[in-house]
């Protein structure tokens, strides 16, 4: 098995946010879906940003996934030599756990305007 490394988001504290997720599932599930979606956008385009570039091959490997019946998206590489770089051999790296913690404002940001629009639509 190749190394890997996993960064999860977990919005479970947030009580208004699962009172909302019981009465509205359908509602919340594709909001979730359109706000992690963008959100995943961004950190792709920091990691890449962010990515050593020798070749240019490790930052053009760089892909996401996101899964929406999960709700949960996936940023990785394909490239044998990606987990070495990121954890830092031979050069500054972590760039994808650097483009995530650069987003966690935004990811905040972005999960608060979509309660809020559908606490404005009523729906919350």
């Amino acid at each position: 098995m190749e190394p890997s490394i996993v960064f999860t988001i977990d919005l479970r504290n947030s009580q208004e946010f699962i009172d909302a997720l019981y009465r509205f599932p359908g509602d919340i599930d594709k909001a979730i879906y359109e706000a992690l979606n963008e959100v995943m956008d961004n950190i792709l385009k920091r990691a890449k940003q962010n990515a050593p570039v020798d070749t240019g091959r490790l930052r053009t490997d760089i892909k996401k996934e996101v899964n929406q019946k999960k709700l949960s998206g996936v940023i990785w590489n394909d490239v044998k030599y990606a987990i070495y770089v990121h954890e830092g051999h031979k050069t500054k790296s972590k760039y994808i756990e650097r483009a995530i913690y650069n987003n966690q404002k935004a990811i905040q940001d972005r999960m608060q305007k979509k309660l809020e629009l559908l606490t404005k639509r009523g729906l919350i």
